[in-house]
């Protein structure tokens, strides 16, 4: 018996619970994980984190992520934004992941931070 398509992401769905993944720290970790199906979770969640912003538009005004943005680029933005993050606090550069609101924050604002690093809207001018 195989999976159809929909079975799989509902099984993958199922698997990132709000245990595995709380903070952004703990998104990081499933994202860089060696475990296929932690990434394959991270790569779900980032590209329909990704799609909601893009269709809804919730944080217009804060973050302007383009419209042909990828969960897969959002995925190495985050995770490149968060490695070099804890590399700079190991070298005395930066906070810690312990005190870091992008590592303890909730994941949705933690991705939602990055991702206004990254892609923040320009200023209107009065």
């Amino acid at each position: 018996m195989t999976l159809g398509p929909i079975r799989i992401v509902f099984l993958v769905a199922a698997m990132m619970s709000s245990a595995h993944a709380q903070t952004g720290k703990d998104l990081f970790v499933i994202c860089t994980s060696k475990n296929p199906v932690e990434r394959v979770s991270c790569g779900l969640y980032i590209s329909g984190f990704v799609n909601g912003l893009q269709a809804a538009e919730d944080l217009r005004g804060e973050i302007c992520i383009p419209k042909n943005l990828t969960g897969n680029e959002a995925l190495s933005i985050f995770t490149e934004t968060l490695s070099e993050m804890g590399t700079a606090a190991a070298q005395g550069r930066g906070i810690g992941p312990e005190a870091n609101p992008v590592f303890t924050s909730p994941q949705s604002a933690s991705l939602a931070a990055v991702l206004g690093m990254k892609f923040p809207c320009p200023r209107k001018t009065k």
